[in-house]
This record gives structure tokens, C-alpha cells and sequence, in this order.
């Protein structure tokens, strides 16, 4: 059976970046030519990213039509083979490390991965939790999130174009887990499929781009370049030291 694909995507203020824009019509392009039904859901007008991530799974679960679902964050932009790339590893769970906005210390990206738990020699890694900016789960995986979740009513009209209906369940969750550590919606989910027995995988072939603003820093050796070198005006940079 060919895969049947839902891509998610919250999209606060009803805005996607124009590389996310590229990303999805050239998989439209390449999922049409590939056997691979790809369908779209977007909720636009939702500020609380956790609910809009609910109604989206909710549906989902409902139209068992589909086999995938794949949330793409609408700031993301990634390469034309990603999704073909991870449908082919054929496990239950699979992300993509993205780089957060931020550094680390050495200059290097922040990724939104956990600890690294087992690597293949083609790039499939086992890893405690990853971020939901680029991250699949099969039929089976998010109905064994539904069945120990709580139901509640949804407002239909918090999705634009197509309607998720008036019933969801309580899927993501921010806040304190049973073991004490403060997780945001995408880790908590991770552990609780990890509860579950479902291995969270990671293809590290995969590069994508994370779009947003960047937070530029001045230092007193930065400024200096900019400074005559005199005496007093060096000592006004540096506090005189």
C-alpha cells in the first residue's frame, strides 16, 4: 500500500515562510511522481501551540485513510528527498535534528535532540527525544497516544481550510512529568511513547533549515575595531582595564 500522508503545520498568525512554501510544493511535485499521497492540514488562528497540535493529531486519528502524519513547522524548509528519506526507514517514530535559534557556546547550533542512544552506519540513530519541527509518527504510533489520552470538545473553526471536527484528545502537554522534569509538548510526547515501547528515531542524514531572527551581540572587542586607537577612547570600551 502506497503511504497516505498528512502534513501538519500550526501556523501562528496564519504565516509560512517562503522556504516552507518550496519545501511542500516540490514534495507535492515529488509525491505525485512517487506514489505518495500528501495531503495538507494548517490551523492559523490558534496561539497555544500544544491544542493546535491536538486538533491536528485528533484528526488524524479519525481519518484512518491516512497511514503518516508529519508535523512541518511553518519556519522550516527542508530538501526534496526528506519525506521519501524517512517513509523508507520504516519505523514508528522519526525526526530530523534541526538547529534551534541559538548557539552553543563554541559557535555551534543548538540542536533539538536528546542524548544519542544508538547510531547505524547509514545514519538511523535511537535517541530519548526530539522536537516536532520535523517529526513522523505512523498509524500505529498515534493511535496508542489517543488511547491514553483524555477527550475533549474542539472548536472546529480554529483550522483554516480544512475542518478537524468537534473532538480531540489531550495529546501534547507541557509541564512537569511524573519523574519530575519540566518537558515542553514535543519531548513530553516523546516520553510517553518511550513509556510506550515505540523507539524514537532520528535520520541524521537529513539537513533542513530553521528560519528566524538571530540575535546579534556586541563585545567590547568588537567595538574596538570600530575605535581609533587611542588611549582614553580604548579605556572608555573596556572600563579602563
Amino acid at each position: 500500500m502506497n503511504p497516505n500522508l498528512l502534513i501538519a503545520t500550526p501556523a501562528y498568525g496564519c504565516q509560512i515562510h517562503t522556504d516552507y512554501f518550496a519545501s511542500m510544493t516540490a514534495l507535492l511535485r515529488g509525491g505525485m511522481r512517487s506514489g505518495i499521497n500528501v495531503d495538507f492540514l494548517h490551523i492559523g488562528n490558534n496561539s497555544l501551540v500544544q491544542k493546535a497540535r491536538n486538533s491536528m493529531i485528533s484528526y488524524f486519528h479519525e481519518h484512518k485513510e491516512y497511514t503518516h502524519i508529519i508535523w512541518i513547522d511553518a519556519d522550516m524548509g527542508v530538501p526534496n528527498d526528506c519525506i521519501p528519506k524517512m517513509l523508507r526507514r520504516d519505523v514508528d517514530v522519526i525526526g530530523v535534528p534541526v538547529p534551534l535559534k541559538g548557539y552553543n557556546p563554541d559557535g555551534s547550533p543548538v540542536l533539538n535532540i536528546g542524548e544519542i542512544l544508538d547510531i547505524t552506519e547509514d545514519g538511523l540513530a535511537e535517541t530519548t527525544h526530539v522536537g516536532n519541527a520535523v517529526l513522523m509518527f505512523n498509524r500505529k504510533a498515534v493511535d496508542a497516544l489517543i488511547e491514553i489520552s483524555e477527550p475533549y470538545e474542539d472548536h472546529p473553526s480554529y483550522s483554516r481550510g480544512e475542518t478537524t471536527g468537534d473532538k480531540a484528545w489531550d495529546v501534547f502537554f507541557v509541564g512537569v512529568m511524573e519523574d519530575g522534569i519540566y518537558r515542553p509538548e514535543d519531548y513530553s510526547t516523546c516520553y510517553k511513547l518511550r513509556k510506550l515501547g515505540f523507539k524514537i528515531h532520528l535520520d541524521m542524514t537529513i539537513p533542513v533549515k530553521h528560519n528566524g531572527m538571530h540575535g546579534f551581540q556586541t563585545t567590547p572587542e568588537i567595538l574596538n575595531k570600530y575605535i581609533p586607537k587611542q588611549d582614553n577612547l580604548i579605556r572608555l570600551v573596556t572600563g579602563g582595564r
